[in-house]
């Protein structure tokens, strides 16, 4: 049976303000969003649908750190369903120590976003997003657990020169992964349509 992917975005609230966010995240938690039942609850259903089809969850956010409450629903679902078939994505600002510690008992995998080397200004997100996330990734592989790093390909870093240099710090620091998303004009990356690569320079 095919395995079903499954990516859960548990809040919208992120302490960045990134001009490109595809979630349009926001500094406060959103009115609407679930309560903390409601988000055990979705725990729980993910924890059953295991029990007839091979799953695998990333739990995501916003940034997911932002209530460090979130650990919860980690530890039940990675309880539930195993530890390597769960993962994470964060942006880092909220890792310290013991909560890296903590996150190499309950997932297999965490994902940090990168869309430069940490030493380059890149005007698309706000200052210290890269260094924060880039010493984040250095602190989860103190603890062995598996990183992988997203980049959002814009026309300001699909280059060679920002590539290769991105490429080069990652692995001199053990990066596990390296995936691309390809900018869309979606949340408030809509106002930046002259951002989005061509289908050319995607190919390449």
């Amino acid at each position: 049976m095919k395995k079903l992917s499954v990516i859960y975005n548990v809040t919208s609230e992120c302490p960045w303000n990134c001009s490109i966010c595809c979630m349009s995240a926001k500094a406060k938690k959103e009115k609407d969003e679930l309560s903390w039942e409601k988000k055990v609850a979705v725990i729980d259903m993910l924890i059953e649908l295991s029990k007839i089809r091979d799953i695998r969850c990333d739990i995501s956010g916003g940034e997911l750190l932002t209530d460090i409450k979130n650990l919860e629903l980690l530890h039940k679902l990675s309880d539930g369903i195993g530890k390597e078939k769960v993962g994470i994505s964060i942006l880092g600002a909220y890792l310290n120590e013991s909560v890296a510690k903590e996150l190499s008992t309950i997932v297999n995998d965490v994902e940090l976003t990168l869309d430069c080397a940490p030493t380059r200004f890149y005007p698309l997100r706000p200052k210290g997003y890269h260094e924060t996330a880039a010493k984040a990734a250095i602190l989860l592989k103190k603890y062995n657990v598996k990183v992988g790093i997203q980049t959002v390909l814009t026309e300001d870093n699909c280059n060679t020169e920002m590539m290769e240099e991105q490429l080069e710090w990652m692995c001199n620091n053990n990066i596990d992964n390296w995936s691309f998303i390809k900018f869309f004009r979606v949340g408030r990356g809509m106002h930046y349509p002259e951002k989005a690569i061509t289908n050319e320079k995607w190919l390449w």
